[in-house]
């Protein structure tokens, strides 16, 4: 039985210790990157914030913006966008490339994007019908996928 208290002890401490959720704190607006309050200066100017959280893993130092409207924006330590979530709002069209929105607009203009997320080469954007789409850095369509 003793035996058993002390590995139950044991294993809670390395769950605890395991726990990364101290390297998320909460901040103010003002801590956030130029380039990061520029973006949401510019494409969600009158949404109100709900919380701003900075995210450290290991060197990575990320930025989490909620919105009291239940999206958010992720950015990148030097306030790059990586990833906008609308779900109940879509999207705002400024913040999509335009040869991307042009091709919403005539393929599916009854349909909302309630998500995208781009990388180095490439965006992902999903539609409020279950599709996601992959395009290119200059707006090309790759591949279509349904979730």
């Amino acid at each position: 039985m003793k035996k058993a208290f002390y590995l139950v002890l044991v294993l809670f401490f390395a769950f605890v210790s395991c726990n990364d959720d101290d390297n998320d704190i909460t901040v103010g607006y003002t801590d956030l990157p130029s380039a990061a309050q520029t973006f949401l200066e510019t494409h969600f100017s009158g949404v109100q914030i709900s919380y701003i959280l900075k995210e450290r893993d290991g060197s990575k130092i990320e930025y989490l913006v909620s919105f009291v409207t239940g999206g958010y924006v992720e950015f990148e330590s030097n306030g790059t966008w990586e990833k906008v979530s609308c779900y109940n709002t879509g999207v705002p069209d400024s913040v999509i490339p335009t040869k991307i929105l042009d091709y919403f607009k005539t393929n599916y203009p009854s349909n909302k994007i309630v998500e995208i997320e781009q990388t180095n080469t490439r965006y992902s954007v999903d539609l409020n019908n279950g599709f996601e789409f992959l395009f290119d850095k200059s707006g090309n369509l790759i591949e279509i996928d349904y979730n």
